[in-house]
């Protein structure tokens, strides 16, 4: 990404934050649970565990998009759909054993937290696979004591 464009979404999303600390202030509530896939189980490119959040996330999510619309960056067509991306296949096939574990857990709870700030991350398409890297992050409720 060009430093400037980056530099252009950094202080928009500053920006954001700064008002939701000084008007929302409230982390958000998050539990993994369920299995599922992108588009679907019998083409999957993603396995993903599902996210249940308190409604303020969906709210925080629009408001990113809006801030980032304003920069250009299109926002996404699809619904929003919070979930945590465990995998993904590049032969859109499942491997018997690995379908079952899968759809024995569909259903399980994996957990829950609560957060008061998002991560920007870039990713980088490698050969050897995705490389991550957290460019910034920015906290948009204070801090629980």
């Amino acid at each position: 990404m060009k430093d400037a464009k980056l530099a252009g979404i950094v202080s928009a999303l500053q920006l954001l934050c700064g008002v939701y600390v000084g008007v929302h202030n409230h982390p958000v509530n998050v539990c993994f649970r369920g299995l599922g896939f992108f588009p679907n189980e019998k083409h999957p490119r993603v396995f993903w565990a599902g996210i249940e959040a308190s409604s303020n996330l969906r709210a925080l999510a629009s408001d990113i998009e809006r801030a980032t619309e304003k920069l250009g960056i299109q926002r996404k067509q699809r619904p929003f759909s919070p979930h945590l991306t465990l995998a993904r296949f590049e032969h859109p096939r499942l491997p018997e054993k690995l379908r079952s574990a899968i759809q024995e857990n569909a259903a399980r709870d994996f957990g829950s937290l609560r957060t008061n700030q998002f991560h920007l991350i870039e990713s980088k398409l490698k050969s050897s696979g995705a490389e991550y890297t957290t460019v910034e992050s920015f906290p948009f409720a204070a801090a629980e004591a």
